[in-house]
């Protein structure tokens, strides 16, 4: 019985013949799911930033937030001479750009703070 069933987890376990193929079609769905994630918290945080300053200010207070966001830019913009100036994710370069448009209407201050950004 414990034969058997290590066979079938070794087998279970086993790359199917089409499992090569497979590997990078869902390789490519778990980077759109991710991407769609990216994009969606983005959009809270605009919300969550526009016309208030307390949202604002909070997103200015996390250590990360800034660094990210401009990792998150220069990543979506890399290379873009090759692409006619355009980002490689149009709607997430757009929405980081909102994000920043919002903190810099509520709170001018800040310009030193997101230029200083690494």
């Amino acid at each position: 019985q414990a034969a058997k069933q290590g066979r079938a987890a070794a087998e279970a376990a086993a790359p199917s013949p089409g499992s090569a193929r497979e590997a990078p079609a869902a390789a490519e769905s778990d980077r759109r799911q991710m991407r769609a994630v990216l994009l969606l918290s983005l959009k809270v945080a605009v919300n969550l930033t526009n016309h208030r300053p307390h949202g604002c200010a909070q997103l200015l207070s996390h250590p990360t937030a800034l660094p990210a966001l401009a990792a998150l830019l220069s990543s979506e913009f890399d290379g873009c001479e090759r692409r006619g100036g355009l980002p490689r994710h149009f709607d997430t370069a757009l929405m980081s750009l909102g994000l920043l448009t919002n903190v810099l209407e509520v709170l001018p201050d800040a310009k030193l703070r997101i230029g200083a950004a690494p």
